[in-house]
């Protein structure tokens, strides 16, 4: 039995501030792949002009949430059980982005 892997294709054109964006096609086995802005790549969110924007709001959304989740049960448990939640939370945004 013989898997087929499905792959993801995508471009991007960098850009800089003061570069003019050319329209560029790219294609791979008779189709034409897609021209995107932004992409996650290993938990970092790159943009075309290559700035931390993107990512950083991608991140700041990931904090309130988690800021909210410890605020919530501060009133249910003791203070090392809080401590340890918030030093969890924050290795687990660390690393899994």
């Amino acid at each position: 039995m013989e898997h087929k892997i499905k792959k993801k294709y995508h471009t991007t054109q960098f850009l800089t501030k003061n570069s003019l964006h050319i329209p560029i096609s790219v294609g791979c086995n008779n189709t034409i792949k897609s021209n995107i802005t932004n992409i996650n790549f290993l938990g970092i969110m790159i943009d075309n002009t290559l700035l931390w924007k993107t990512h950083m709001e991608m991140i700041i959304t990931k904090l309130s949430v988690a800021t909210f989740a410890v605020r919530a049960i501060k009133l249910f448990v003791t203070l090392d059980t809080l401590n340890m939640v918030s030093v969890h939370t924050s290795i687990l945004l660390l690393f899994m982005g």
